[in-house]
């Protein structure tokens, strides 16, 4: 074999066609970007951490904040007559009163007895500097017994000039009420009950009392 030949069957073997599929070029490796940081959630503050809000004033927020929410469907779901009432429990009834008589709910502070006052009346607290009276709203509505369970609030109501806390077993809801749908006072109510409310609803499975403002207060001096 001539060197020319040998030459010629090196590159016949270069130029050759492999047997099976070519080989593939790596795969570049895509770019990498940078991973997302998880949004940040930032804890809501607690009342015990000294952002400014105390009892008072939260409860008074949850007022406003329910009634505003409940606006946006009083139009289409009541009458033109339909008013928001805050629904109270006092003994084993259920009432409610025009929230627009409601300035506040609060928790009850230390309330001074007031001697020789009536049975009605559970006496006096410090409301922000003001001196409130505090009526057992059990006594006005003819029940038994005073609200002292750690559920029991104070609802503060505008009274003429000025205001008087009448004090409940617990604050349950807002409710959309329509006078014009109210019914009768079901004869099984409480008989001071009877000569009080203006009328009642049915609520799920529960009767509730609608009554006014002043019914729960009676006579009681304001503070301005």
């Amino acid at each position: 074999m001539t060197a020319s030949s040998s030459l010629q069957e090196y590159l016949d073997t270069l130029l050759a066609p492999a047997e099976g599929p070519p080989p593939q070029a790596p795969a570049a490796e895509p770019a990498r970007t940078p991973a997302a940081e998880p949004p940040r959630v930032e804890a809501a503050p607690r009342l015990s951490e000294g952002h400014g809000m105390d009892a008072h004033a939260l409860y008074k927020t949850m007022l406003e904040a329910r009634a505003l929410l409940d606006s946006s469907g009083d139009a289409r779901r009541g009458s033109a007559s339909a008013c928001r009432c805050i629904a109270f429990r006092a003994g084993e009834e259920v009432y409610a009163v025009d929230l627009g008589a409601v300035r506040e709910v609060i928790v009850p502070p230390e309330i001074v007895p007031v001697p020789g006052a009536g049975r009605e009346v559970l006496g006096v607290i410090n409301l922000r500097g003001n001196v409130l009276t505090v009526i057992n709203s059990r006594v006005t509505l003819g029940l038994t017994g005073r609200p002292d369970s750690p559920s029991a609030r104070i609802l503060v109501l505008d009274e003429g000039d000025g205001c008087v806390g009448a004090m409940v077993d617990a604050v349950e809801d807002i409710l959309l009420v329509d006078p014009e749908q109210l019914e009768p006072v079901l004869a099984a109510g409480p008989r001071e009950t009877q000569r009080q409310v203006r009328g009642t609803v049915t609520v799920g499975d529960r009767i509730v009392f609608v009554i006014a403002g002043a019914t729960l207060v009676g006579g009681a001096p304001t503070a301005s």
